[in-house]
C-alpha cells in the first residue's frame, strides 16, 4: 500500500538552535537562538492518521547547515514533498509505530 505524502499534512521541521559554550549546537526553546529551516519533516502516521505525527530528521537538511546534534538522521533526496525521498538510518529504529520509505513522495 502506497498513499502520497501530501495526504498525510507534512509540514517542514522548523527548530531553534544556539551554540553552547563549548562551541557545540544544540536544540533550545522558541525565543532562544536562531531558527533553522527544513531540519526534518513532520506528517500523519500512514498507520494512525490524524491521530499520531512523525517527525524525521534529516542527515542534509535544506538551509544547508549540519544537521542537530542527538537525533537519528536520514538521508534526504528532493526539496519538495512530492519529489521527497528518505532513506532512514541503517540499523536505527527512528518510529514507535511505524516503519516504512517515503520514495519520490510516496509514503509505503
Amino acid at each position: 500500500m502506497t498513499i502520497k505524502l501530501t495526504r498525510l499534512n507534512p509540514r517542514w521541521l522548523i527548530v531553534n538552535q544556539k551554540e553552547a559554550p563549548d562551541g557545540v549546537p544544540q536544540l533550545c526553546g522558541p525565543d532562544e537562538g536562531h531558527k533553522r529551516y527544513g531540519v526534518g519533516i513532520l506528517f500523519d502516521c500512514p498507520l494512525h492518521r490524524r491521530s499520531h505525527r512523525l517527525t524525521v530528521f534529516f542527515a542534509n537538511p535544506l538551509d544547508g547547515l549540519p544537521p542537530p546534534p542527538g537525533v537519528a538522521l536520514w538521508q534526504r533526496e528532493g526539496e519538495t514533498f512530492e519529489s521527497l525521498t528518505l532513506a532512514p538510518p541503517s540499523g536505527s529504529d527512528v518510529s514507535i509505530c511505524w516503519i516504512g520509505f517515503i520514495n519520490n513522495g510516496e509514503v509505503s
